[in-house]
């Protein structure tokens, strides 16, 4: 600080001085000021970056999920078709039980199955050709007891052993 002879000059120079000093704290204020506008408007930008990332993960995440339970449900109408379709071919052929069983084929099956002295269940059309026949409506067929032994070999039965070979047939069939 250099030497002044009046007090006017004194504060004068006191007064530069400070000035001086505030004018540079301001600059570096400024820089500072500007350093960190830099680096929050840097900041901004990457946080902004990422939630758009972020976003666009979420949107996929979400348009994969609805596409899968579209698929999921297009699947499971098609499954549901599909059975519905073999129910109707099977429900078919157990209607055509009542026709069967009056055939020459049906009666020779059971004529070759038959254990001797068994007593013969069945519907009321098999009366003439199976002495004793316990009626028993609504049997495709015939059943017979000997003993404790039953030997079903009604229609119903019969097709309920191969259901699961029918079913396989029709799925070839028809797909």
């Amino acid at each position: 600080m250099e030497t002044h002879g009046s007090i006017e000059e004194l504060k004068k120079a006191i007064e530069a001085d400070y000035i001086q000093k505030i004018n540079e704290l301001n600059s570096g204020k400024n820089a500072q000021i500007k350093e960190i506008t830099a680096s929050s408007k840097k900041e901004l930008s990457l946080l902004e970056t990422e939630l758009e990332q972020e976003s666009e993960a979420k949107a996929r995440e979400a348009g994969a999920m609805v596409l899968n339970e579209q698929k999921l449900a297009a699947k499971r109408g098609f499954e549901e078709a599909r059975e519905a379709m073999i129910q109707e071919v099977i429900e078919t052929v157990k209607g055509k039980f009542p026709n069967t069983m009056k055939t020459k084929q049906y009666a020779d099956f059971v004529k070759k199955r038959v254990p001797k002295g068994a007593k013969a269940h069945g519907n009321a059309f098999f009366k003439k050709k199976f002495k004793g026949l316990k009626e028993v409506k609504g049997l495709n067929g015939l059943r017979f007891e000997k003993g404790s032994v039953i030997y079903d070999l009604s229609l119903d039965a019969l097709f309920e052993a191969k259901e699961p070979t029918v079913r396989e047939k029709v799925i070839e069939k028809l797909w």
